[in-house]
């Protein structure tokens, strides 16, 4: 069976988090067959290939979830009884052919002869470790669970966007405030000097109207 599991921490804090995994597969006797951290002007970022037996698997799982945010979480299913009948049949015709080479090989009249049949013995051993080393494979699986673990700040910033709390509505309001008073500020720098053209030009015309009453009276 394959879990995937996504978490998202900060960048500060992938190497923290990668360690934690490291401690919790031991925890549970578990083997991290492949891992790599890596860092840069992106973020930081993570990756493990963990075998977690199944007796531990809930507890693990668990444990690895308590350590950064969870953003996401995969299970897969795979059949592994029909493959290792498969594996365990494929095997036993190959250890079949085997034996009856050794046995061409004692029967065997001519030096040529041997010297194929010999190759051809080289050629179904490998085939049969090959064969050995995929059954092994199989019957592992069977025991062990694959977990498979990334870690990414940029994870856990797509995570923190994913939600609107009360200190995001706060922030908003203080941003609209903050253009409105802008604006407002705007305004006034715009509407106060228009207002002094507008009384200077209402004080020249009333100044204008009472010199020519003035002129008017005197003549």
């Amino acid at each position: 069976m394959l879990f995937r599991s996504t978490l998202g921490a900060d960048a500060e804090d992938v190497q923290q988090v990668a360690n934690g995994i490291v401690s919790v597969t031991d925890r549970y006797d578990g083997v991290v067959s492949d891992s790599q951290v890596t860092s840069d002007r992106g973020g930081a970022r993570a990756s493990f290939t963990l075998e977690i037996p199944y007796k531990s698997l809930d507890a693990a799982l668990a444990d690895l979830s308590d350590l950064a945010d969870v953003v996401s979480r995969t299970e897969g299913t795979e059949d592994i009884t029909a493959r290792a009948v498969k594996d365990q049949r494929e095997l036993a015709n190959t250890l079949d052919r085997i034996r009856e080479a050794r046995i061409e090989l004692i029967q065997a009249d001519t030096r040529e002869e041997k010297l194929v049949i010999r190759s051809q013995l080289q050629s179904l051993q490998a085939t049969a470790d090959a064969q050995q080393a995929a059954l092994d494979g199989v019957k592992r699986q069977g025991r062990f669970a694959t977990v498979n673990v990334e870690v990414s700040s940029a994870a856990q910033d797509h995570a923190d966007d994913g939600g609107w709390s009360l200190g995001d509505a706060l922030d908003d309001a203080g941003r609209v405030l903050e253009v409105i008073g802008g604006v407002a500020v705007v305004s006034l720098a715009i509407l106060v000097p228009l207002g002094l053209i507008a009384a200077l030009v209402a004080w020249v015309v009333l100044r204008s109207r009472r010199r020519a009453r003035e002129r008017a009276l005197d003549s």
